[in-house]
This record gives C-alpha cells, structure tokens and sequence, in this order.
C-alpha cells in the first residue's frame, strides 16, 4: 500500500501510481485538445488543471515497491 507524502516527491514513484499519473496526463491532453478544436475552451481549462494535478499528486506516492528502471 501506498503512502502520500511530500517527502515522497523525490523518492522514486510506485510502478501503480506512475502508469496511474502517465494515463490521466494523457487522456487530460487527449480531451483538452478536443475542447480546444471545438471552441470549448472552459472545459478544456477545467481538464488540463486536473489532469497535471492528477500526474502531480501521484509523484507524492512512496511505497514498498521496487523501483523500475
């Protein structure tokens, strides 16, 4: 299991958590960029803040496991 903490920041990112935060930057710019192309761009602001929040907060995951390299 894994704990969040800031001091996790710079420790190495359980495999879960990386693949996790690498999913949500993607989909986040996926659909962002469609908001954009159709003119929506309050929705696509709204998904780009969550999206590189989402990708931050999973960096602030440590755990038990080894890292990958």
């Amino acid at each position: 299991m894994a704990s969040f903490s800031f001091k996790n920041y710079w420790d190495p990112t359980p495999k879960t958590y990386r693949i996790i935060g690498d999913i949500l930057l993607a989909l986040g710019t996926i659909i962002t960029t469609n908001g954009i192309m159709e003119g929506n761009s309050t929705m696509a602001l709204i998904v780009l803040i969550i999206s590189v929040l989402g990708k931050f907060f999973t960096n602030l995951a440590g755990g038990n496991e080894e890292p990958q390299q």
